[in-house]
């Protein structure tokens, strides 16, 4: 019987050893995400004269910034290689060069910026 109870603590030792493990992969995953600068669909933003705008798409795979106040579109529907992870290189190569926009909303994070 001894040896029995062994066995099972040495399988409960290396359960929680796993999923300590698991918890740790997690966080350090997030911690990666978190440091990687990404747009998405649904982020909201405030231009250089403080409108406040929104990242939608247009198309498959295309987007466009759109005012929340008015819906005015800002310049046409731009293509992005992924409209749920468009890089921040990308967003200001799309996006940067005509106007000045400040995330205040991430979509995916459902957080304030």
């Amino acid at each position: 019987m001894e040896l029995q109870a062994q066995l099972e603590q040495a399988r409960q030792d290396k359960k929680l050893a796993i999923g300590t493990a698991d918890k740790e992969i997690q966080r350090i995953k997030t911690l990666i995400a978190d440091s990687e600068v990404t747009y998405s669909v649904g982020d909201r933003f405030k231009d250089d004269e403080g409108e406040k705008t929104i990242l939608v798409s247009s198309l498959t795979m295309e987007v466009v910034m759109a005012c929340l106040k008015n819906g005015n579109r800002y310049g046409d529907s731009t293509p992005v290689s992924s409209w749920r992870e468009i890089p921040q290189a990308e967003f200001l190569a799309k996006f940067g060069e005509r106007n000045t926009f400040t995330r205040y909303w991430d979509a995916r994070k459902k957080c304030k910026c």
